[in-house]
């Protein structure tokens, strides 16, 4: 406390204390400041004023370290800068002034392996080298040849399913992949023996083999990937022209690669180190311009992979297509700059090249590595042409989603794994200081959206193929227009799905904000009071949207009409084309769209269920014969029975109900027919040319509509000229006649 004091008297040289409400005491620091004077100070100040003077000393000190430690991290990061930039540029312009010793250092290699190797010729390094190579090749021919079942597939041009090419391709590499190690193990092997007591032949033989085996890997999995045989096998959208050209290009910067890099350490294992001339760093230029070009030549190509199916393509996988290559090239040339930045610090460390590498792998493959695992999604569900066509966009719907859910955690892995590639583990960081509760919270934030968006996704999928599946056992198809005027069945859950689905997902939402801002350090307690007093101001001052919606709850319910049906609720009638949460939209025979909310209906008359009769009347002549009519309808009743297009249709045969009705000019004769629901418009207009037909062959004619006009006065009636008798008549007709209701 007395250095407290003594060091506050630097700072202020007098002190306020308040006594009670009106009184100000001024204490004034004595100077000299001895501990005699401090004591008595300290005697007048109490525990209160101390805490504060320690809290403003303690906010001054705090202050200044950190303005010492900005100004400090700012020179750090300019001296860091400089530094980097100049040892950048000297070691470019070194690079560049050693360049013309490249060939006397190569010169060097070679005299300094000649020297090691002794009077040994070079007779026997080649012929070491030919007897490896030809017997690895040797192993592995006969590898192949024992693994040609795998083989057969793609020999027989045979065609399949994504998942089963998948699994011929790979059987493909499998092959490959053992041929190669068999090649391997019998060429190190033979140089290993050869070269047992020359060390200089077995170097420089591993090195070429090894490059070799590695350009051959590289080949086999671009094969792999592109099948340039065989079209039918291709994973990936690509003609043959495309994909022997990418095949080729593959090759070229693996073998840039293998072979520059290891002609590089053959040179150090000679006698030459890796910064005498810098060898590597043109090798590595060489390498990434290689890859550039690779990717610049072929971008067109590249771009019509990532695309994948052009129709299906978002727009967003569009426009990342289209600027992947200059992207590639920009991430190419700032690994570039940052390696030869580290080799310029002169502390290469092998790991962060490593790390670097696999990063540059990771993030130009990345869209290669999402187009594949997006195939391989859309792979699990198989497409043949003979589905339903309800059950192929079901289909698509899902692997769309699959696909959208696999690109979710490809990149979500692909995150985590270059964080920890990098060394940033989030645990890690938690313990050095940045706080293992905000660690926590970020990991489970990032997985409850990824769970979040996978849930989301799952339930649009298990409806959409749900509802198709309903579609195919009703019959129900939404792509054909519906004949008539609607009416037919409706799929059930096609009509309370939808509705689940916008239920599920927005709780399913809800929830996931809820525990997001839980993680945050929100108290969503009083959110959720909120909500709920909020809930209930809505049902009192909201009573009719309450209405609507319990009334609608309980009709879907009671089942009393499904999405397509038609239905007639008094005020209206229509087909029911959709359903919300407050109301439905029926859609009228005539095209008009209304509206109505589920708390305005009274009743509802469901048209569209189990059965419908339709009734047809036909106007008949007062000298047919109805008997005779009568048989010829039942006769064609039979006949339509039977017919393969329209008999299935029929619930109960076409048949006469004999004459109902009596009009001064016709005798009314009426027909009937049972049917499925929306089926009876089609069969009405086949019923109607069928008798049309039949009663011209018969003679049977219609009834027109005839008006008798009789004038009382007959002596005026003798003066009316034909014209004036005309137009009475047609006056007359006019106002008796009436058009034909819609039939409803």
């Amino acid at each position: 406390m007395l250095l407290l004091v003594a060091d506050t008297s630097a700072h202020a040289q007098t002190l306020e204390m308040v006594e009670g409400e009106e009184s100000e005491t001024v204490i004034v620091l004595p100077d000299p400041l001895t501990q005699e004077a401090i004591r008595d100070l300290l005697s007048q100040i109490d525990d209160q004023k101390v805490r504060e003077i320690l809290l403003q000393r303690l906010s001054e000190e705090a202050d200044r370290r950190a303005r010492e430690l900005a100004a400090l991290d700012q020179r750090d990061l300019d001296d860091i800068a400089e530094d980097y930039a100049m040892s950048l540029g000297a070691f470019v312009v070194t690079t560049i002034e050693v360049a013309p010793n490249i060939p006397s250092s190569i010169s060097k290699a070679m005299s300094n392996f000649a020297t090691e190797r002794g009077d040994r010729g070079y007779g026997v390094l080649f012929l070491a080298l030919i007897v490896s190579m030809a017997l690895g090749l040797a192993a592995g021919i006969l590898v192949r040849r024992a693994t040609k079942d795998w083989q057969r597939p793609a020999r027989e041009g045979w065609v399949s399913p994504f998942w089963s090419k998948l699994g011929v391709v790979s059987l493909q590499l499998a092959s490959q992949v053992l041929s190669i190690l068999a090649f391997a193990v019998v060429a190190l092997g033979i140089n290993l023996i050869w070269n047992e007591s020359a060390a200089a032949d077995q170097e420089t033989l591993r090195r070429f083999i090894t490059a070799c085996i590695w350009t051959w890997m590289a080949a086999a999995v671009a094969i792999f990937m592109l099948s340039p045989r065989k079209p039918e096998l291709r994973l990936c959208t690509a003609d043959d022209k495309m994909a022997h050209s990418l095949i080729r290009f593959a090759v070229i910067v693996a073998a840039v690669f293998n072979f520059g890099f290891g002609f590089v350490v053959w040179m150090n294992h000679m006698g030459v180190p890796y910064g005498e001339v810098r060898f590597g760093f043109w090798v590595n230029l060489a390498f990434h311009i290689a890859i550039a070009a690779a990717i610049w030549i072929n971008r067109n190509e590249i771009r019509t992979i990532l695309m994948g199916h052009i129709d299906q393509a978002h727009r967003v996988d569009r426009w990342f297509s289209k600027w992947w290559p200059q992207i590639s090239i920009g991430l190419l040339v700032l690994h570039l700059l940052v390696s030869v930045l580290i080799a310029s610090t002169g502390t290469v460390d092998r790991s962060l090249l490593t790390a670097m590498a696999l990063t540059l792998s990771i993030l130009i493959g990345l869209p290669l590595i999402d187009q594949s695992v997006r195939a391989l999604a859309r792979g699990l569900i198989s497409d043949r042409p003979d589905k339903d066509p309800a059950i192929q966009a079901a289909d698509e719907q899902t692997r769309i989603g699959l696909s959208r859910v696999c690109r979710v955690v490809v990149l979500t892995f692909g995150v985590f794994f270059l964080l920890h590639l990098w060394g940033f583990d989030i645990v890690t960081l938690a313990e050095e200081g940045i706080g293992a509760q905000f660690a926590r919270s970020v990991i489970d934030i990032f997985l409850i959206i990824v769970l979040t968006y996978g849930l989301w996704e799952l339930i649009r999928i298990v409806t959409n193929r749900q509802i198709a599946m309903e579609k195919i056992a009703l019959g129900v198809d939404d792509g054909e227009a519906a004949e008539g005027e609607g009416g037919g069945a409706g799929a059930r859950l096609g009509t309370i799905l939808p509705l689940a689905q916008l239920v599920a997902q927005i709780t399913l939402l809800s929830m996931a904000v809820l525990a997001v801002l839980g993680e945050m350090g929100v108290n969503v307690l009083p959110l959720l009071a909120g909500a709920g007093v909020v809930g209930l101001a809505v049902g009192f001052g909201a009573q009719a949207l309450v209405k609507d919606i319990v009334s609608g709850i309980f009709f879907l319910i009671d089942d009393a009409f499904r999405k397509g049906e038609y239905v007639d609720i008094g005020s209206v009638k229509g087909t029911v084309e959709r359903i919300s949460i407050r109301s439905m939209q029926l859609r009228h025979h005539r095209g008009p769209l209304n509206t109505v909310p589920f708390g305005d209906i009274g009743h509802v008359t469901n048209f569209s269920r189990d059965w419908a009769i339709m009734k047809l009347p036909l106007r008949l002549t007062y000298d047919t014969d109805t008997e005779k009519v009568r048989k010829m309808i039942k006769k064609l009743g039979q006949e339509l029975l039977l017919d393969p297009e329209v008999g299935p249709q029929f619930l109960e045969p076409l048949k006469s109900q004999g004459v109902v009705q009596m009009e001064d000019s016709a005798q009314i004769m009426s027909l009937k027919f049972m049917t499925r629901p929306g089926d009876q418009w089609m069969l009405r207009r086949v019923i109607f040319a069928k008798i049309r037909e039949l009663f011209e062959k018969n003679g049977i004619r219609f009834a027109n509509r005839e008006v008798t006009v009789r004038l009382s006065d007959e002596d005026n009636a003798r003066t009316l000229s034909d014209q004036d008798r005309q137009t009475i008549a047609g006056s007359a007709a006019r106002i008796v006649t009436k058009p034909d209701e819609p039939a409803r």
